[in-house]
């Protein structure tokens, strides 16, 4: 697959290779953590990625990874009212590495009209919000 994306992207290397760790849809290959990491760091070593990214990943298989070869990156769901990533981003925030978070509205359940109207909007004042306000909830709706 490393080699299909070098040839797609007509570069001699990638910057960021993301491995998505099993969880949701994903089933697992069976392959351990370790020996997966291990891989990717031959390829770092060889010049074929630059960076080594997680996905989907818990704080202890960050710490695992973080073993056998530096993690520059994670990447998991992230979003208001779920808390299942904190512990990632804590650690992430400690160990100054980069968090990208996906799925910002909750993969469609913030935008429920009953969780929306129930919830949400009643906690903003109407009569004091403001044009830049509205602007950023919009985005996010």
């Amino acid at each position: 697959m490393i080699e299909r994306d070098l040839e797609n992207l007509d570069v001699p290397a990638l910057d960021l290779v993301f491995m998505r760790l099993p969880g949701g849809p994903l089933v697992d290959s069976g392959v351990p953590l370790e020996e997966s990491m291990e891989y990717l760091a031959k390829l770092q070593a060889d010049g074929v990625i630059k960076h080594i990214g997680l996905r989907s990943a818990s704080a202890e298989q960050i710490e695992r990874a973080k073993a056998i070869i530096p993690v520059d990156a994670a990447q998991n769901a992230c979003f208001v009212g779920g808390g299942q990533t904190m512990d990632v981003i804590h650690l992430c925030t400690a160990e100054k590495i980069p968090f990208f978070a996906y799925f910002p509205l909750g993969m469609g359940t913030l935008t429920q009209k009953k969780l929306i109207w129930n919830h949400w909007l009643p906690l903003i004042e109407h009569r004091r919000l403001k044009l830049r306000s509205l602007g950023c909830l919009h985005c996010l709706l």
